[in-house]
């Protein structure tokens, strides 16, 4: 369930520093670019390049076989072109012959080392190798094998047609690395790749260097000599370094200044107008809130139900407004967020509709009151708290105003009692008795009967009246056949019988209502099976 829907991707650049990169820096008259990243970097090993702090500096190191631009677009890299077969299942790679690895001692004679297919083999079995234990791994799940044809032609073949998989191979994960380094080196501290940067130096919670890598195989790339990253992890004092203009960059915004910085509108403060150049572009992440399905004793209709109230039951805009100053898009189109391709701004989500969160808890009948417990971060905290608050609002006059609301839960009328059924057997008739009114109790049997799918041909409420078709499910092959999974034939050798009509009626007695079944073209043992089937979808 989406809560906001993607964060819009945050710059904060020094008008200043943001041009003098352009001329230079200080440090030995070199153009340095510098930023702070407060999350850490655990290894600049690209098979574990899984969050965004390891992935902004696997992409200066490394290089895949493709790339994407920035309209997300995939564009070559290594391979310069390539070929997709027929059956959209075989992919035949042509690669750059150009392409070097950086220098290192362990290259023979400390010569350029050209990359070649065979790289390509060791880097993507390496991916998948279990000992390295790669989360990037599951990547590789749909190719079914791939090969060096020569040197300069890779092979993929898929085991079925996944039109993203050329999309797959623009992350990190598939980066090529050089054998004779891997396994001869601490790689994770000290890696070796071919993209625009390489690594100098690393001081793990405290500084990393990349210096240009002058043999880049895209001409005139890249502009800056070096790249000087800090890790300081109070975003405060991040803040203030990047005011005092030690840092060109910051990204995203952080709770303890975003109101310093920015209107509720979204827009720069005065007083930090000309000083900061503030840029917003579609960034690819989505706040949700999730759900363990399994638990709180709920029937999948119930689920349904509660979570669907949830996404009517609080305004995403007024949360992107007052919580995120503006900066964000509120998720009322549906699950993908701008900035995809595949978004659409004709497919309505859900938008902030109270009272429709209201008719869906009453749907959902929920007889015991639930809890939902949610697991988040400080980041988050705000978000959470505001979702919560706004629900509150809605379950309390739900609470305060069930005889507004027809079939209304007894749960929601009184959070301590719990609905009961009774079912019991007189002059020969099987009959359930409803600890509810009329009303309640018709809205009830209608609830049950459309959750367990029991065709309703007519209704006649006046009299209380459903007429009904249902088909008794009646045993195949005995008990132990249905046990027999590995018989496709037999898997559903629990079957339904033919269909019969039947009555229904609801009768109001002493304030609670009694259920009774009628064959009218059925047996007797059907309709026994019938009101059977209502009393457990009532319970």
């Amino acid at each position: 369930m989406t809560a906001s829907s993607f964060r819009q991707f945050i710059f904060f650049l020094l008008v200043v520093v943001f041009f003098s990169c352009q001329e230079k820096h200080s440090d030995d008259n070199l153009s340095i670019f510098r930023y702070n990243e407060s999350a850490g970097i655990n290894s600049l090993d690209p098979a574990f390049a899984k969050d965004q702090a390891n992935i902004w500096v696997a992409n200066q190191i490394f290089d895949g076989l493709v790339q994407v631009d920035s309209q997300l677009n995939v564009i070559p890299s290594i391979a310069y072109s390539w070929n997709i077969s027929e059956d959209a299942q075989s992919y035949t790679f042509h690669l750059r012959n150009d392409v070097l690895f950086h220098q290192h001692s362990l290259f023979e004679d400390y010569q350029d080392r050209v990359v070649k297919a065979d790289d390509f083999v060791y880097s993507f079995n390496r991916l998948t190798d279990k000992a390295v234990s790669s989360p990037g791994a599951w990547v590789m799940n749909n190719v079914d094998y791939y090969e060096a044809i020569n040197d300069s032609t890779f092979f993929i073949r898929l085991k079925t047609p996944f039109p993203p998989f050329l999309g797959l191979l623009t992350m990190p994960y598939c980066s090529v690395v050089p054998q004779e380094i891997v396994e001869n080196t601490i790689f994770r501290d000290a890696p070796i790749g071919t993209g625009p940067f390489r690594f100098q130096y690393w001081k793990e919670n405290v500084k990393l260097v990349l210096r240009k890598n002058v043999d880049f195989h895209e001409n005139g790339l890249p502009l800056l000599d070096a790249i000087a990253i800090t890790f300081i992890k109070d975003k405060q004092t991040a803040f203030l370094e990047f005011i005092k203009g030690n840092l060109d960059f910051i990204s995203g915004l952080d709770a303890s200044y975003k109101d310093e910085v920015l209107t509720p509108q979204g827009q720069l403060q005065d007083n930090y107008i000309g000083k900061i150049q503030l840029q917003t572009l579609p960034y690819l992440n989505t706040e949700y809130l999730g759900f363990l399905m399994d638990e709180n004793n709920l029937s999948a209709s119930q689920h349904l139900a509660v979570r669907k109230a949830i996404n009517y039951g609080f305004d995403r805009q007024k949360m992107i407004t007052y919580l995120r100053n503006n900066i964000g898009s509120p998720a009322n189109e549906g699950f993908v967020p701008k900035g995809l391709p595949s978004f659409t701004d004709s497919l309505r989500g859900y938008d902030y509709k109270p009272e429709v969160a209201r008719q869906l808890l009453a749907y959902a009948d929920i007889s015991t009151p639930i809890s939902l417990e949610l697991n988040t971060s400080s980041s988050y905290l705000d978000l959470c708290e505001f979702i919560q608050n706004q629900l509150s609002e809605i379950v309390q006059f739900f609470a305060s105003s069930v005889s507004s609301f027809s079939g209304t839960s007894l749960a929601a009328q009184n959070l301590n009692d719990r609905k009961k059924t009774k079912i019991f057997n007189l002059n020969d008739q099987t009959i359930i008795e409803l600890n509810l009114g009329f009303d309640r109790a018709w809205s009830a049997v209608s609830r049950a009967l459309d959750a367990g799918k029991i065709t309703s041909n007519d209704i006649d409420r006046d009299n209380g009246l459903f007429f009904v078709s249902y088909a008794m499910e009646t045993e195949e092959d005995g008990w132990f056949s249905f046990l027999n999974f590995n018989n496709e034939e037999n898997n559903n050798s629990l079957l339904l019988g033919e269909e019969a009509e039947f009555k229904i009626k609801l009768e109001v007695l002493n304030g609670k209502t009694n259920i009774y079944v009628e064959a009218l073209d059925g047996s007797s043992e059907e309709a026994e099976a019938l009101i059977s089937k209502i009393n457990e979808l009532l319970s």
